[in-house]
């Protein structure tokens, strides 16, 4: 899948969240500003001090919506900074969607670089298509 801005903003998968005491998980992909700085462990996604991600993206080949719905309010707990969760349903027809980017940049309308100012375009139907793939799934 394309990626929107590589200068700013970092892209990443296979990365374990902590959530809360006794829950992690790992979506199946993270966007976070480049320049984020480390975090002490307790505010961190991760022991190394990683800052939790902006941007969270699901995609569900076999979870029903509920299961996509209470996995969205995982990542929305007080221990994250998560501003955007973006959870698909495999099998949806082709949609656009636009991505604000101040949410992305941590509400800060001061780190939003130029060329993003209207956002991100996000084609829901190409994601959709990359989870097939990595699914292998008809």
């Amino acid at each position: 899948m394309g990626k929107w801005n590589y200068q700013d903003l970092a892209y990443f998968d296979d990365a374990t969240m902590i959530l809360g005491l006794n829950t992690a998980k790992e979506p199946d992909s993270m966007v976070r500003p480049v320049r984020h700085p480390r975090l002490p462990p307790a505010q961190a996604m991760d022991r190394r001090g990683t800052a939790y991600p902006t941007m969270v993206i699901e995609v569900g080949h076999m979870q029903t919506l509920p299961d996509l719905h209470r996995k969205v309010a995982l990542y929305f707990n007080p221990r994250t900074t998560i501003q955007i969760v973006l959870a698909v349903k495999a099998g949806i027809p082709a949609y656009q969607m636009n991505i604000p980017a101040i949410e992305l940049f941590d509400g800060d309308p001061t780190s939003v670089p130029a060329s993003a100012v209207g956002g991100f375009n996000l084609d829901l139907w190409e994601l959709q298509f990359v989870a097939r793939q990595e699914f292998n799934l008809p």
